[in-house]
């Protein structure tokens, strides 16, 4: 039995409107109920469960991407810890806590198999490497955890998936990339999580066109990850399978281009009724989710 975060950047629960673009365009039509985007109260089924998540951990200030994903990714409340909401990339400090931390080097710590099914270009390693860019807070999580990271042509070996899903923003890069199905990502997806007991993937166009879209680009992805997610959920066997979807602030339910202070969706399909309740029960803020994903490593992997 594997289980997949599958973290998407910028998903915050709104209003039922039509200035809501996760509701107006059913993100999660056919899959959830469409209140997990705009209900504020738990929701149980005997397939998922649905966790309105505090973004904010008791810390004054709109939650941001550097400390929140630090919290996802480690269990450690970021903001309390640094004290206050950091926007962008990790900083020195929030650096050291993930490679301390890190849910996969725990998990792997454990006995258990992870990766991450995140394509990454040898230019970006480069740029890395020279300074000209600062490390994403997945990618400090991968490292600490010292496994492999995957490479462009993986998504071709059917081993990772672009953080487009279909690399359309990929072939705009390189001429020797070609698109993908949607089918053919959440293959490669499922490959991973046969081969392993944790994968993680990390999509973060949401927050993009949250901050810089107009609503026909907003339209257009949200359309593009439900077809995805509608194939995700239908294809994993969550019999076996569990899959833990998160979010580390809200900003494309909201037309201000900028995050919110709203709670999170945090949704988790499984069919096994024991593990729902202990992601129901346990998962109350954003930093309960991975330390809910140890404790089912901890206790019930063991048991299956």
């Amino acid at each position: 039995m594997g289980l997949l975060l599958f973290f998407i950047d910028g998903i915050g629960i709104g209003k039922k409107s039509k200035n809501n673009p996760l509701y107006r365009y059913g993100l999660w039509k056919h899959i959830i109920s469409l209140k997990g985007i705009t209900t504020l109260k738990k929701i149980m089924t005997k397939n998922y469960v649905i966790i309105p998540s505090d973004a904010k951990m008791s810390v004054d200030g709109i939650p941001q991407s550097a400390t929140g994903q630090t919290t996802i990714l480690t269990g450690i409340n970021a903001p309390q810890k640094i004290g206050g909401h950091i926007t962008g990339l990790p900083s020195d400090t929030l650096s050291k806590i993930i490679l301390e931390h890190s849910i996969l080097k725990k998990i792997k710590e454990m006995g258990f198999k992870v990766t991450s099914a995140n394509a990454y270009s040898q230019e970006y390693f480069k740029m890395v490497e020279e300074k000209k860019s600062r490390v994403s807070a997945t990618t400090l999580a991968i490292k600490a955890a010292g496994v492999e990271f995957k490479m462009l042509e993986d998504i071709y070996k059917g081993s990772a998936v672009f953080m487009d899903i279909t690399n359309h923003i990929l072939i705009t890069r390189y001429k020797n990339h070609k698109k993908i199905t949607i089918k053919k990502a959440v293959s490669n997806i499922i490959n991973l999580i046969n081969k392993h007991d944790f994968v993680l993937y990390e999509y973060f166009l949401t927050d993009h066109f949250g901050h810089k879209g107009k609503m026909k680009d907003r339209k257009k992805i949200i359309k593009h990850l439900n077809t995805f997610l509608k194939q995700l959920v239908k294809k994993i066997d969550t019999k076996k399978n569990i899959i833990v979807i998160t979010s580390d602030h809200g900003n494309i339910e909201d037309l201000s281009k900028t995050h919110t202070e709203n709670m999170v969706p945090t949704i988790v399909f499984s069919k096994n009724k024991e593990i729902l309740k202990l992601f129901y029960r346990k998962i109350n803020t954003i930093q309960d989710i991975p330390n809910t994903i140890l404790k089912y490593f901890m206790s019930y992997k063991r048991k299956i």
